[in-house]
């Protein structure tokens, strides 16, 4: 926003200018955000009193959210980041547990993210062991060792 100031400096009706890309980006993605989150939370939370939905579904529920609002605030033109940090406030108006099952889903995946990155990890390490020498293998288990022990104590 910086840069746009600059360039209209000494230009009639820079502060127009200025001011509707204000509005455009801020004010628009704000709109859209509060619009989807306030939407979204009631939906939820209809959803879960009247049975709809199995608890582990509402974590998708929840995270769909911050997507729709991004893809909403992208066919009018707001700041993206606006709207799905405003949608993600607003959600918990309408639904109190937002906060719970966003936190159990993250643990979950982040879990299951670590795994998936060892596993690729492992992979890499197997498909380059024609180039390791024993060398390398006694040392890297001998530091292993010696992280494990300091992690321990």
């Amino acid at each position: 926003m910086f840069l746009i100031v600059v360039s209209q400096i000494g230009t009639e009706g820079a502060g127009r200018v200025l001011l509707n890309f204000v509005f455009e980006q801020l004010g628009m993605g704000a709109l859209v955000g509060l619009f989807v989150g306030l939407i979204g939370g009631l939906l939820l939370a209809t959803a879960r009193c009247k049975e709809w939905m199995v608890e582990s579904t509402q974590q998708f529920g929840l995270v769909a959210i911050p997507v729709l609002s991004v893809l909403a605030c992208e066919t009018v033109g707001g700041r993206m980041f606006i709207a799905a940090y405003i949608a993600g406030l607003a959600v918990q108006a309408g639904f109190r547990d937002a906060s719970t099952h966003s936190t159990e889903f993250t643990e979950g995946w982040g879990q299951l993210f670590d795994y998936f990155v060892f596993f690729l990890f492992g992979l890499f390490v197997a498909l380059s062991f024609k180039h390791f020498i024993f060398v390398h293998i006694y040392i890297a288990s001998c530091v292993t060792k010696q992280i494990f022990f300091c992690v321990l104590r």
